[in-house]
């Protein structure tokens, strides 16, 4: 159906078509040409076959196309100046690689070249409407919207783009060109990435290996429960970020159990792939969560002796503990776990439930981390009853307490006993007196060394 002029066009038609409409001659067939106001209602044509063509499909009238099918085209697939299209599954448009994309003003025709589906609102300024839910799309431009004629704001507030999914091959290296219109995509597969602002809101482009995705927008966060003031926040939400953009981009090739290195050092390990599609499927928040497990009884004989071996003789082993982090999504199923940091965590420990100290009593704590088959003892800090201290490597903690009893000193100068007292008053001291006061000096001296020794050889297995 094809007029140069517009008229009225009292019924309505429907095509279906199933076979193959063949008709590539000399760069000027054209598949299917609409063109023509409709009175009531707009004829539909459904294509669920092949058109190969120089020109697949042109719509400049008010007609409405689903198309499903095959389109083998030498200068262009399909172009809407008009009307609406819907393209979902099984639809393929190829464009032939050697037809350079333009786009050139015309008052009755096509305007494009070198695109898959072209939209360029014709000068009757009709509304169009497209929605492209699935399929393929090879071209230089696989998606070309443009303004040949130069209509006004008014005129394209009438145009209406969605895509929401399919794959867009660009030979070159465009897939996405829209000159009027921003936030229209929600999805599907490209292999160039289309503009940021083509993104709908709450929607983002982030790389997936050679091809780039549009997806809700992956928001990460540190777990609600962990404290500002250790920092720790905000380094395991740039953990968090970090690895989400990593899982994706290896996304067509990651596997549970994998061990991927990010970019400051971090090592996490992949725990479950399918969780982390559903997650970004459905846009859910990813959240790095740190947390404790008591492993006393788990842990290895092996593994207790090594941790056992830094602590000092006679200590009260208070437990054996796993500090770890989680990526999960919000389901509650965990995608990755953080192996080794690229910067150390602030750990924390409740020491509430330490029994008491005696009376007269001293205590020194130690924490003691195994890695790697190796045991290191780190430095801590005790506020209250909870105990901090810091660590770039997750693995089992042993926390252990040494209490001694306080020694009771002799008092240098004593009231009465073999020690001479002395006089503030004097103004001189006796030759007896001096004497005695080096020798008390001598006494304390070599009574510190003593106890200095004892704390040494305790804490070195002496």
């Amino acid at each position: 159906m094809s007029t140069t002029d517009y008229k009225d066009y009292k019924y309505s038609i429907t095509v279906d078509m199933n076979g193959t409409l063949d008709g590539i001659r000399s760069n000027t067939s054209t598949g299917i040409f609409v063109n023509g106001l409709f009175k009531e209602g707009n004829p539909i044509f459904n294509i669920n076959g092949m058109i190969k063509a120089d020109w697949g499909i042109s719509v400049s009238g008010t007609a409405m196309v689903n198309f499903n099918g095959d389109i083998r085209a030498m200068k262009e697939g399909i172009e809407m100046r008009a009307g609406e299209l819907n393209v979902g599954s099984g639809a393929e448009i190829y464009v032939s690689s050697d037809t350079e994309y333009k786009v050139i003003p015309n008052g009755s025709g096509t305007t494009t070249e070198g695109a898959a589906i072209a939209i360029a609102q014709h000068t009757t300024k009709l509304p169009i409407e497209v929605n492209i839910i699935d399929g393929e799309f090879y071209a230089n431009v696989p998606f070309s919207e443009a303004n040949p004629q130069g209509n006004d704001a008014e005129s394209l507030s009438k145009v209406s783009i969605t895509i929401s999914g399919g794959e867009f091959i660009s030979y070159a290296d465009e897939t996405v060109v829209s000159e009027d219109f921003t936030k229209f995509i929600s999805g599907g597969v490209y292999t160039a990435a289309p503009d940021e602002t083509y993104a709908m809101d709450g929607y983002s482009v982030y790389s997936i290996g050679t091809h780039y995705i549009v997806i809700p927008t992956t928001e990460t966060d540190a777990d609600d429960e962990i404290s500002d003031d250790t920092g720790n926040k905000e380094i395991l939400n740039n953990i968090a970020e970090q690895a989400v953009a990593e899982l994706i981009a290896n996304f067509e090739t990651v596997e549970d159990g994998d061990v991927i290195t990010l970019s400051d050092g971090t090592v996490i390990e992949v725990v479950n792939v399918n969780a982390l599609a559903n997650a970004l499927a459905d846009g859910q928040k990813i959240t790095a969560q740190l947390n404790s497990f008591d492993v006393s009884e788990a842990v290895s004989e092996e593994e207790k002796e090594l941790l056992y071996s830094k602590a000092y003789e006679g200590s009260n082993y208070y437990g054996i503990y796993d500090f770890s982090v989680y990526l999960k999504n919000e389901e509650g199923y965990y995608i990755a776990q953080i192996v080794e940091l690229g910067s150390p965590l602030k750990l924390t420990f409740d020491l509430s439930d330490v029994p008491a100290l005696e009376e007269n009593h001293l205590r020194e704590y130690q924490v003691i981390r195994s890695h790697n088959g190796e045991a290191a003892e780190l430095d801590y800090e005790i506020s209250g009853t909870t105990m901090t201290f810091e660590s770039d490597k997750f693995s089992n903690y042993l926390i252990s307490y040494l209490d001694t009893e306080e020694e009771k000193y002799i008092p240098l100068v004593p009231d009465t006993g073999g020690f001479t007292k002395i006089d503030p008053v004097a103004t001189g001291t006796t030759a007896l007196t001096q004497i005695t006061i080096l020798s008390a000096v001598a006494f304390f001296a070599a009574h510190f060394a003593r106890i200095s020794y004892t704390r040494y050889a305790r804490k070195n297995n002496k």
